[in-house]
């Protein structure tokens, strides 16, 4: 029963959500609007190069197979250049790249992804966030737990007006960017530094 769920739930999607789990060793369609993989199956797949040509792309997500504790015991790596997908894939509304251990900086070609209402970014290792980050007005999500070598965030933060989730537990921001409290839209907020008299507090 679950083979013929599986079947049937591939046949309804056709093309349009395409999962590495279900489709090993082949490319990913063109028509293709939302792609997914399970973490551990990346090393046996070689299409990665075939994304660039999936330009109406909506959404990007490494997923994990239950039972999984979390991305960064289990990391996986990237075959394409990361710039060149953020420069071709221009209509994503969610991206993930969680444990991507190739995922060293932010590329400034991100802030082309205008479209973007989800960033994910947990357990990468980059050190810090490129300003054209703060050119996605259409943010709402952004997530950087566990980048353990993030060091700040943009000074222009405050310009995602619409962002209303932010995360940034295991990393090392000891404070937070000015006019940070221009965020009016907030509603979960990971950390807060406040500084007083040269010590740094948490809430």
């Amino acid at each position: 029963m679950h083979d013929l769920l599986n079947d049937l739930a591939k046949y309804v999607c056709g093309d349009f959500c395409y999962r590495l789990k279900f489709y090993k060793g082949q490319c990913i369609p063109k028509a293709a609007r939302h792609f997914s993989f399970v973490v551990n199956d990346v090393e046996c797949f070689d299409g990665f190069g075939s994304l660039t040509d999936v330009k109406r792309l909506r959404s990007f997500l490494p997923i994990r197979e239950i039972g999984r504790i979390c991305f960064g015991l289990y990391p996986w790596q990237f075959r394409i250049s990361i710039p060149d997908l953020f420069f071709k894939i221009k209509f994503l509304r969610v991206l993930s790249f969680s444990g991507c251990l190739d995922l060293r900086e932010v590329p400034d070609s991100v802030g082309d992804l205008k479209h973007v209402h989800s960033l994910d970014l947990l357990w990468t290792k980059i050190q810090k966030l490129t300003d054209s980050i703060c050119l996605l007005y259409n943010l709402l999500i952004l997530k950087l737990n566990y980048c353990s070598s993030l060091e700040e965030l943009p000074s222009n933060l405050h310009k995602l007006t619409k962002l209303r989730y932010l995360e940034f537990e295991g990393t090392k921001l000891t404070k937070m960017p000015i006019h940070f409290g221009e965020l009016r839209n907030l509603q979960v907020l990971s950390t807060f530094f406040v500084e007083r008299n040269s010590e740094l507090k948490t809430r």
